[in-house]
């Protein structure tokens, strides 16, 4: 060592020497500095956990299914199989025609009966213009819904009622104006009798006058006896012919009121008649009519639509000429214009917590992208009790929450994701507001809340 550097360490020991005592004051100020940063973190931790939301929700699992679920298309009567139009995964509309049956003899029986119920439509139109006086017949509402074969027959079937009814009106206005003209002359001849019996009563009376004044004559001689004889047989005559007057005359009368029951029995027959034949068609209407609607609608069963618009499932009926049992299961569709329809489960504990109504928040698993959309969505159903799972025994209540098709077809940015029946689904339902300290807190004040209960 040379004696510049025995110098140069002379002088640093000094300077540690005084570092080791001054250099970084008292021990103390560092602890007081230590405890001022943890303070400061501590509370900015409380800070952050009192204002940071952590909501409480239930998070559950569920699976797509659409509502109304599948539709399934049945056929009521069955039949044979005319025409098939659809195939596996075909997209349909409601209303379209997806299968047809052979329809020969429903069709023959529907004309047989739809003949059958024009003709007692017609009678029953007439009947009641004969009732209603009315000259021509009004054609029954449902006429105009005729296909071209009715109509034609319909009208045929209407000119030949019109005829009846016009001829029956005719024998009815004859037989009236034959009682009528009779009438009339009865009218007309009573006047005459009534004239005739009136000048023989006074013809009378001035007989009886002469036979009195010659009587007196011949009580003094002065008149014959014959002649007075002769007045009397000539009153007598009179009286004969007062009486025959007065019998023509009753007549008359009698006549006349038998011609006025003549007519009111022409009046009440025809009535009786119209009522007796509006009964008979009406009873056959009642029969005709029901049977015509179930062979019609039976009909219009041959052609099997679609009950929903959506995509064609489950089809089982490949063959023409085969044969579909009556109520047979032909296919299924499953909507496309429905709300989605999330089924979940959620833990017996949260049974209370859930309420129809409650909103939600629904995310598809199945949707391969880095952020998933999330959808919003509302609990419909919540199970009255709670189930149980046959094979583990675990215990739930089933929950079934809706996402309304418009939320999809109205995002643009969700249009490209199409979500089918099957599908996984997330389900977060919120329950409360609360932070992370409540979140933290809780717990100890519910143990708290339950050891200050215990005994």
């Amino acid at each position: 060592m040379t004696v510049e550097t025995a110098f140069q360490m002379d002088q640093i020991a000094p300077n540690a020497r005084h570092g080791q005592t001054g250099g970084f004051a008292n021990p103390d100020s560092e602890l007081r500095a230590g405890g001022i940063v943890a303070g400061v973190f501590f509370i900015g931790l409380l800070g952050w956990a009192a204002m940071i939301p952590l909501d409480a929700a239930v998070v559950s699992s569920g699976v797509v299914s659409v509502a109304g679920n599948r539709q399934a298309v049945q056929h009521l009567d069955g039949g044979i199989v005319k025409a098939i139009h659809v195939k596996e995964g075909d997209f349909v509309n409601e209303g379209d025609v997806l299968l047809e049956l052979i329809e020969t003899d429903l069709r023959a029986e529907e004309r047989s009966l739809s003949s059958q119920l024009i003709e007692l439509e017609a009678q029953h139109a007439r009947l009641r213009a004969e009732q209603d006086q009315i000259p021509r017949i009004t054609p029954p509402e449902r006429w105009q819904d005729l296909d071209d074969i009715d109509k034609r027959f319909a009208e045929r079937v209407l000119r030949r009622q019109n005829s009846e009814l016009v001829a029956r009106t005719a024998t009815d206005k004859a037989k009236r104006s034959i009682v009528k003209s009779k009438r009339d002359q009865l009218v007309s001849r009573l006047p005459g009798l009534e004239a005739e019996k009136r000048a023989a009563s006074e013809q009378l009376l001035i007989l009886k006058a002469e036979i009195d004044t010659l009587n007196d004559l011949f009580t003094k001689g002065l008149a014959e006896l014959p002649r007075i004889r002769a007045l009397e047989r000539e009153a007598a005559n009179l009286r004969g012919r007062i009486g025959d007057l007065e019998s023509a005359v009753a007549e008359a009368q009698d006549a006349m009121q038998e011609t006025t029951e003549q007519d009111r029995s022409i009046t009440a027959n025809r009535r009786e008649s119209q009522a007796e034949d509006l009964r008979n068609v009406e009873t056959r209407l009642s029969d005709v009519a029901p049977r015509y609607r179930a062979i019609a609608e039976k009909l219009g069963r041959t052609q099997l639509r679609a009950t929903a618009t959506g995509n064609v499932v489950g089809l089982n009926t490949f063959t023409v000429g085969g044969i579909i049992p009556p109520g047979g299961r032909v296919l299924d569709i499953v909507p496309s214009n429905r709300d989605l329809v999330i089924e979940a489960t959620i833990a017996p504990e949260h049974g209370d917590d859930v309420q129809v109504s409650d909103p939600t928040e629904v995310r598809f698993p199945a949707i391969n992208s880095r952020s998933p959309p999330t959808f919003a969505g509302k609990v419909e159903k919540v199970s009255a009790d709670r189930m149980v799972e046959e094979q583990s025994g675990a215990a739930f209540f089933r929950i079934e929450i809706s996402v309304p098709t418009t939320q999809r077809a109205d995002t643009e940015s969700l249009k490209t994701y199409e979500i089918r029946p099957g599908m996984p689904a997330d389900v977060i339902i919120p329950l409360k507001k609360r932070t992370a300290l409540q979140y933290i807190i809780d717990p100890i004040t519910n143990s708290l809340w339950r050891s200050f209960r215990e005994q």
